[in-house]
């Protein structure tokens, strides 16, 4: 510890306020850089997901229901020949409206195939193909027996109304709902993943955040501390320094008085040497006057 705070010291020692100044900023502008971008890469695998299920499953489930209905479509048109009593009338509009679902159903398959099959897929699709071919025939026959119209024919249509049809129709509905909940638990995983990487992304920016808002207050924490102690220690020099002028100032106060008495001290001396000679001067006249009476 000791030595980590002696190397932290001498590192913001060294660094000029300048550059203190500027690496904050940086570190600022790094972590916009860095948060911006994990949100954008999140995003976009968020958005992957999303739409994944908007351009595979959701469609295919939309084309699976519409095929489902179709199919039922031809069932509807296949069950009202073998009603006892149908008018030639009904009996060609039911025949209109089967072949209009067989190709209304072909229609939905060749937009189904248009997207690329998923991990698993093609092998349900496939079996289920089958069937449809197999109900689609059973389907075709029934109408070739009525348009036969001979009794033979009659007999033999509702025979396969009352037994092949049915099969079929069991046997394609078991395929083509394991295909419904096939892309109904596909579209349920995209969703859940979209969930699960957006939790994700948002936990990874909240702790880039937290571990980036601590990670700025203590780098602010340390060079502010530094610039207060290089403030302070400026300030302490610059008191040291007055302190010192101060004493310097006292010291030639006391020097100029110390003169000023030495200077007054010389005059005094020297009204006394001057009065000194006067008195000589006088002296000397009087001498010199008594010497010229004598």
């Amino acid at each position: 510890m000791d030595y980590y705070n002696h190397w932290r010291l001498f590192v913001l020692r060294k660094m000029s306020l300048k550059f203190k100044i500027l690496s904050i900023g940086f570190f600022l502008v790094g972590l916009s850089l860095v948060v911006g971008g994990v949100s954008y890469v999140g995003l976009h695998r968020v958005e992957t997901a999303y739409n994944r299920l908007g351009d595979e499953s959701l469609p295919n489930v939309e084309l699976v229901a519409e095929m489902y209905l179709n199919y039922r479509g031809v069932r509807i048109g296949l069950r009202t020949l073998g009603i006892e009593g149908v008018t030639k009338d009904e009996a060609q509009k039911a025949i209109a409206s089967v072949e209009v679902a067989i190709a209304d159903y072909e229609k939905h398959v060749k937009e189904y195939l248009a997207v690329p099959f998923m991990p698993g897929e093609q092998q349900i699709y496939e079996a289920l193909d089958k069937e449809w071919q197999h109900f689609k025939g059973v389907g075709t026959e029934a109408i070739r027996l009525y348009k036969e119209g001979t009794p033979e024919a009659h007999a033999k249509m509702v025979q396969i109304f009352f037994k092949d049809c049915p099969e079929s129709a069991e046997a394609f509905t078991v395929h083509i709902e394991k295909l419904m909940e096939f892309h109904k638990g596909n579209a349920k995983q995209f969703v859940l993943e979209a969930k699960a990487l957006a939790a994700q992304v948002n936990q990874l920016l909240m702790l880039l955040i937290a571990a980036g808002g601590l990670f700025g207050l203590a780098l602010t924490y340390m060079f502010a501390n530094s610039i207060g102690k290089a403030i302070g220690q400026v300030v302490n020099g610059l008191t040291s320094g007055a302190q010192q002028v101060a004493q310097a100032a006292d010291q030639i106060a006391g020097s100029s008085n110390s003169l000023a008495s030495a200077a007054s001290e010389q005059a005094s001396s020297l009204q006394e040497t001057a009065s000194a000679i006067e008195e000589m001067s006088s002296m000397v006249g009087k001498n010199s006057h008594n010497a010229k009476g004598t």
